[in-house]
């Protein structure tokens, strides 16, 4: 699981992101628990909130298979690092991953945008790997 090469530094940018998805006011209490997610290839997975609420819960070591997609999909949201896939419209894909204003940033977050992508560009290759593996 890509939990266990995360550094200590990474788990706490890991799990702001978790908190400021499911706990912040960026995405809609509506649709949070109708929450769709993208695997790394951009096909729609299914994940609850009780996933995300689940994950933050047994943080730093959720044992749930879809906490990996629940935190793949929280660095997505803060780090902003995916445009829309192929069909799906723009406005649609602000409303279920917003981009956090720089002014919101400081409320949630320690370290900069940066790190934030590093990390999800990591943890999405971790994903990937995995993924051929199976």
């Amino acid at each position: 699981m890509p939990f266990e090469t995360l550094t200590d530094n990474e788990k706490r940018i890991a799990f702001a992101c978790l908190c400021a998805y499911v706990k912040g006011p960026f995405v809609d209490p509506d649709d949070i628990r109708l929450v769709i997610g993208f695997s790394v290839d951009m096909r729609f997975v299914h994940i609850s909130q009780d996933i995300y609420l689940k994950a933050i819960e047994q943080w730093p070591t959720p044992s749930e298979k879809k906490a990996e997609q629940a935190v793949y999909n929280s660095l997505m949201v803060a780090a902003h690092g995916a445009s829309p896939p192929s069909g799906m419209l723009e406005n649609d894909w602000k409303r279920w991953f917003p981009r956090i204003s720089d002014a919101d940033w400081g409320a949630w977050f320690s370290v900069d945008r940066d790190a934030v992508m590093r990390l999800y560009k990591k943890w999405r290759g971790l994903l990937e790997a995995n993924k051929t593996k199976t």
